[in-house]
């Protein structure tokens, strides 16, 4: 295997607490589960013989935090390839403050999916079992520590959102290092 990319995405999950209105998850044909560590590990030994590789997504269309050995995969990235960059994807509502310690340890960035300001609003666009009160003090506990990952919002509009668009704009851009907010694309 001979990378060319500086970038790999390893999904360690394809199981998430959310049924994002944008999500294509839906049409996965592939059972639920988490990857085995064995092959986790096969994957960053080769990754390990390789030169053009700087970072690694751990993420996909699954929720990283489900995944109870994330962290544990992290440290192995960690020891493996030391100067790798650790980045993921997360709705935030399974990053408890449990897990705060672990996130700043390992992750050197952090994409948080979060797509509504108001409950009404984000609840409807993030579906199943994400709760609005949760996941914002998650986020903003995160925030208010002295040491966090680099950390960027992504709002993707849609018919359900765009009302809040400059309302999330207002509230999450000083609050994060970046933002994006996009148009919903055709996975």
């Amino acid at each position: 295997m001979r990378l060319r990319s500086g970038k790999i995405t390893i999904e360690n999950t394809n199981i998430c607490p959310a049924n994002c209105t944008i999500c294509p998850r839906d049409k996965y044909t592939q059972k639920p589960g988490i990857m085995d560590f064995n092959l986790f590990k096969k994957v960053i030994n080769t990754l390990a013989e390789q030169t053009h590789v700087d970072t690694v997504d751990m993420g996909g269309f699954g929720e990283p935090y489900t995944d109870k050995l994330l962290f544990e995969r992290c440290a192995y990235i960690r020891q493996k390839l030391p100067k790798i960059k650790i980045f993921t994807s997360s709705n935030c509502f399974l990053m408890t403050p449990d897990k705060y310690e672990d996130t700043v340890k390992y992750i050197d960035a952090l994409k948080i999916s979060v797509y509504g300001v108001s409950k009404a609003v984000y609840e409807k666009c993030h579906r199943g079992r994400l709760v609005f009160e949760q996941t914002y003090a998650n986020i903003l506990g995160l925030l208010a520590l002295p040491e966090k990952p680099y950390t960027i919002g992504l709002l993707t509009l849609t018919k359900d959102n765009e009302q809040e668009e400059d309302d999330w704009l207002k509230f999450w851009e000083p609050k994060l290092d970046e933002v994006y907010i996009w148009l919903p694309h055709d996975f």
